[in-house]
């Protein structure tokens, strides 16, 4: 399943109300529970193949569930990317603070956004 993890995202995020959670189970033969207690804390950044910059990051999107309920599991005026942007500068940011310079690959780091 590792190997198919950018194909699922790129077709969820195509579109997502045909290639939902039942499709992948289906396609899988995983339950859905399962499916999209993976699927939802998945990410693939798409990056640019001459500046090799990440131009955008594809993230599931889980169509069955309805957006007002999403809507209340974060603070108003917060949206799943903004939560994701502050996770990332907060991983960074503990990342550094603990290994210093020696937290990235080639030995130093910069932030994740």
């Amino acid at each position: 399943m590792v190997d198919e993890i950018y194909k699922v995202l790129t077709f969820n995020n195509a579109d997502p109300n045909l290639y939902n959670v039942q499709f992948w189970a289906d396609f899988f033969k995983i339950p859905p529970a399962t499916i999209r207690n993976i699927f939802n804390y998945l990410a693939y950044p798409v990056t640019d193949s001459i500046s090799k910059k990440v131009t955008h990051v594809l993230y599931f999107i889980d169509s069955d569930l309805k957006v007002e309920e999403l809507k209340k599991l974060l603070p108003e005026g917060i949206d799943r990317n903004m939560y994701l942007s502050y996770l990332e500068q907060d991983h960074s940011k503990r990342v550094i603070a603990e290994h210093g310079e020696e937290a990235g690959y080639f030995g130093s780091v910069e932030g994740f956004t």
